[in-house]
């Protein structure tokens, strides 16, 4: 994100293609009151403070932040954009870890609202049918995205934005087409077999071309624009979502297609609050907090809890021109995402509330410390190896700040 950087306002020559906001060419960005970064340069302006137009330059909308929203108004803005621009890795369909910290009170809450399985699932549902965990309705779990949404936005929103406000701006883009990126062109290119055999996923091939969309084309969404419409006028979203007109939709197209999400499933679903987890094994008096498992927390605090050991306050650590410093900082990553699946007890542990660091004794931060050497990788099986792997699928990932 640039703070030079705007969506041109002049009309477009060619309706049918839309150039966005290009990725920052920069690692580091400064900003004195608020910045925003997402996977998306145009969700990145709908939360941020700039004036943003609409896909076809017919509406202009005033950023969240400068309606006078707060962090958790803009974050709930970009994600509601994010599952427009960016359907590979989320919507409505999925789920969400949001931590949230309060500078003012000094700590940090999460919210999980991830999605869950349905009551009727069980271990050997897809024994003899590997393909099935990954395409059908069978594969679809409890949605939680808009039940987070919404929980967040009445317990931390500003009051100072209406909840319509954060989500007709991408309502608006499906109206009008979503420009579609490099990377989504990929991800449907992939796709496009699985597209055709499915008459539920015919919209991603563009009629014009019998082919899946291009960069730059505008990719309509009408469906999901009336659906964004409807939750952002609801007075209850979740209750219209789990427990009224759209669960009775969900709950119909699932027992029509096989998948095994019923109504109950639907008004069943809560997301949780959980606690500060914190880490404090750092320079002075700097603090981490996050989201248990299964958030990456555990790994992000374990990485800089390693580098604080090896250097800690009073020593220089380049990590930018320093070869010897990034060495260390890549066999970091190695240990930390090593022990990412490689102990079940003890993110169950912090999954019911407990609030030990996760894998941060000082005993533990030494040895790890010691066993980065600086001249060679360090391979050995019982530092680096995973007790299990998984296929993990895409992911958007949002940060908002704002100086309230």
């Amino acid at each position: 994100m640039s703070p030079k950087q705007n969506l041109p306002l002049q009309p477009f020559v060619n309706d049918a293609r839309f150039d966005w906001p290009p990725p920052s060419e920069s690692v580091e960005g400064r900003f004195q009151k608020a910045a925003v970064t997402t996977d998306h340069g145009l969700c990145s302006q709908i939360g941020g403070t700039r004036r943003l137009c609409s896909a076809m330059n017919v509406l202009l909308f005033r950023s969240i932040l400068r309606k006078g929203g707060n962090a958790v108004d803009s974050a709930i803005a970009v994600m509601f954009c994010l599952g427009v621009t960016n359907p590979q890795s989320s919507g409505l369909g999925g789920g969400f870890l949001m931590t949230i910290y309060n500078k003012t009170l000094g700590r940090c809450v999460a919210i999980d609202a991830r999605e869950t399985a349905p009551a009727a699932a069980h271990r050997d549902m897809f024994r003899n049918d590997s393909d099935g965990s990954k395409y059908g309705f069978k594969s679809a779990a409890i949605p939680g995205e808009l039940a987070g949404y919404w929980l967040a936005y009445v317990r931390y929103g500003s009051r100072r934005v209406d909840w319509k406000d954060l989500i007709l701006p991408s309502a608006q883009l499906c109206r009008r087409g979503v420009p579609v990126s490099e990377y989504l062109e990929n991800v449907m290119k992939v796709k496009e077999r699985h597209f055709r055999s499915n008459p539920s996923m015919k919209a991603w091939i563009n009629p014009a071309t019998n082919s899946t969309y291009k960069a730059g084309d505008l990719l309509p969404r009408p469906k999901l624009a009336a659906t964004l419409e409807k939750i952002a006028n609801a007075p209850d979203p979740v209750k219209m979502f789990y427990r009224g007109e759209m669960a009775e939709v969900i709950a119909r197209e699932m027992a029509e297609g096989g998948g095994i999400i019923t109504k109950k499933d639907l008004a069943s679903y809560k997301p949780i609050f959980y606690d500060q987890l914190t880490n404090n094994h750092f320079r002075g008096d700097l603090v981490m907090c996050g989201a248990p498992p299964p958030s990456s927390f555990a790994v992000t605090q374990l990485i800089v809890s390693v580098m604080s050991a090896m250097y800690p306050e009073g020593h220089k650590a380049d990590i930018r021109n320093d070869p010897k410093v990034i060495h260390h900082f890549v066999e970091a990553m190695k240990f930390a995402y090593a022990q990412r699946y490689g102990s079940c007890e003890e993110a169950s542990d912090l999954k019911k509330g407990d609030q030990r660091n996760f894998q941060n004794s000082p005993g533990r931060l030494s040895l790890r410390a010691v066993c980065i050497g600086v001249s060679k990788e360090y391979d050995h099986k019982r530092i680096y190896a995973m007790d299990c792997a998984t296929n993990e699928g895409r992911r958007a990932t949002v940060c908002v700040l704002r100086r309230d």
